[in-house]
Formats: C-alpha cells, structure tokens, sequence
C-alpha cells in the first residue's frame, strides 16, 4: 500500500511529554492551554478520521520549541469528483 503523508508543525513552546499520549483523547486539554480557546476535540477528530480511513496520526515535540501533528492516509486511486461512493 502507499500512503500520504501530511505534518503540520508550530512555532509556539511545544506540548509537556507527559502530556502527548493523551493529546487523542476526546475533550482532553493540556494544562498550559486551558485557559485558551477550544474544546478538546479538534486532535481526537484528526484521530478518528485518520483510522476510520486506515491511516494514522501522531504527535511530537520539535526543534527546540514547536509542535508536530503527522497524518498518514492510505493513497487511492478513486476520482476525487465521484461521490457516488462506488
């Protein structure tokens, strides 16, 4: 199978590690981003639709500050303008 890959990095102070494994779950919210806008859901979503699509997603600190999202999807081969499901 081939896949796409697609990351999507910051520039901002990155994620505590103690704090990555949990990034999927559903309305989880690191400490340090309480206090800004958001629900928690937007990285479970990510998650969810990655793997429905048999791909993946993942998380990491980079650089000496940032933060990285990686979603890999199976490739295909359908027309993007069928949406007849078939």
């Amino acid at each position: 199978d081939e896949y796409v890959r697609v990351w999507v990095r910051d520039a901002g102070p990155g994620v505590s590690p103690e704090h990555l494994p949990r990034l999927f779950a559903r309305f989880y919210r690191a400490p340090e981003a309480r206090a800004k806008p958001g629900a928690g859901l937007g990285l479970a979503l990510v998650e969810r639709v990655a793997r429905v699509h048999g791909g993946s997603a993942s998380v990491a600190n980079v650089g000496p500050s940032g933060f990285e999202v990686a979603l890999e999807l199976r490739a295909t081969t359908s027309d993007p303008d069928d949406l007849s499901g078939a």
